[in-house]
């Protein structure tokens, strides 16, 4: 599972670009990627739970899309928010990437790609885990 975590970074820290891009992207890329390679439906179910208690708690995403470092305890925040961006919409989400890396602001990006806010985008991803009202 490391190894599967470090080259998705990699991956997505050199793709399009050598801009970094957005933390919460590359952190929620690799944290897919990983479950995708090595489905582990118990690990998986216990950190939606964890990432649904976070928010919970929070009433928020814990500022996810304007943090310039993530901390561990939110890589998981980023992984979910990741997987429901991509079933949502996969072709957007590649989209949305390529514009952050190639320099398009991530508000814009989002804004194109999902016609969504982050405030939006923080409420339907809530939802999804059965919170109302998450803020950005």
């Amino acid at each position: 599972r490391g190894l599967s975590w470090g080259y998705s970074l990699g991956f997505a820290n050199r793709l399009h670009s050598s801009s970094r891009g957005v933390p919460w992207m590359n952190m929620g890329i690799a944290n897919a990627i990983q479950f995708a390679i090595f489905p582990d439906l118990k690990r998986r179910s216990r950190q939606r739970s964890t990432v649904i208690r976070q928010i919970k708690n929070a009433g928020s995403l814990l500022g996810l899309m304007d943090a310039t470092k993530l901390e561990q305890d939110r890589w998981p925040i980023s992984g979910e928010l990741v997987q429901f961006l991509v079933n949502v919409d996969a072709n957007a989400f590649g989209q949305m990437f390529r514009d952050v890396k190639l320099g398009v602001r991530t508000e814009e990006a989002l804004q194109q790609n999902f016609a969504s806010t982050k405030a939006e985008l923080a409420a339907r991803f809530g939802k999804s885990l059965g919170l109302n009202g998450i803020q950005p």
